[in-house]
């Protein structure tokens, strides 16, 4: 009887996907109040040195080089938000309720039109632009909407963020110009082990190949395996 009342608690493994996945598309929107306010942390405590310091810190470009870092965290806000723009593309109606619910209390607004990407780190919540905001974002706005309003309480966490500053890297890595050289290094060799075990096998043939992936992340190597015929397509890709 005692473990009855648990039971009836349970929750929805596809409730629990669509919380976490809400999680996931919050974290990438609060990308920038996050990081912005880790970069005016390092403004505070450049101010807090002795001035002596300050001048020195001043001769080597300090100062500029947090401005930079803010034009740069912004250019990966507007990146993000290209990503998580249209949720519902993904079935997660929760993450379609939590973008309304960003835009109605008033989330970071981008006008800026920075280039580059960068995963500098940090942890708390104000910077310059008009980001003071704190911590308790939406946390003052849970009443009248029951277990809901729980969900959309969960703040994004450091290791949320940390998570995100890593795959912000990765696309760096497996989509950009810059991230070639990288690629070259990582996957040429396995797609040219690839092209020399199939050697021997007809191009006509090669339409019943098929290569897992594993671990296959932002997925280029298998995008890389899949157009190893250039316009057509003659690797059927499995990724796990």
């Amino acid at each position: 009887m005692g473990n009855q009342p648990r039971h009836h608690e349970a929750e929805d493994p596809e409730d629990l996907e669509a919380q976490h996945f809400a999680h996931v598309i919050r974290t990438f929107r609060e990308y920038e109040t996050y990081h912005l306010s880790a970069n005016n942390r390092r403004r505070k405590d450049f101010h807090r040195l002795p001035r002596k310091n300050q001048e020195l810190l001043e001769q080597i470009g300090w100062k500029q080089r947090l401005e930079d870092i803010d034009e740069k965290i912004a250019a990966n806000q507007a990146f993000l938000d290209l990503i998580v723009d249209h949720p519902d593309i993904f079935s997660h109606e929760d993450a379609d309720d939590d973008e309304h619910e960003h835009e109605s209390h008033g989330g970071p607004q981008h006008s800026h039109g920075h280039g580059g990407h960068s995963g500098h780190g940090g942890h708390s919540h104000s910077g310059r632009g008009g980001h003071s905001h704190s911590h308790g974002g939406h946390d003052d706005h849970g009443h009248g909407h029951g277990g809901r309003s729980k969900k959309k309480k969960d703040k994004p966490t450091d290791f949320d963020m940390d998570k995100l500053r890593s795959t912000l890297k990765q696309f760096v890595r497996d989509w950009s110009e810059q991230g070639k050289p990288e690629r070259d290094m990582c996957y040429k060799p396995m797609i040219d082990a690839l092209l020399e075990h199939f050697s021997d096998i007809p191009q006509e043939e090669r339409l019943n190949i098929r290569v897992l992936v594993p671990g296959a992340g932002l997925a280029r190597l298998a995008w890389e395996i899949a157009h190893l015929g250039k316009e057509d397509i003659i690797l059927c890709i499995s990724i796990c």
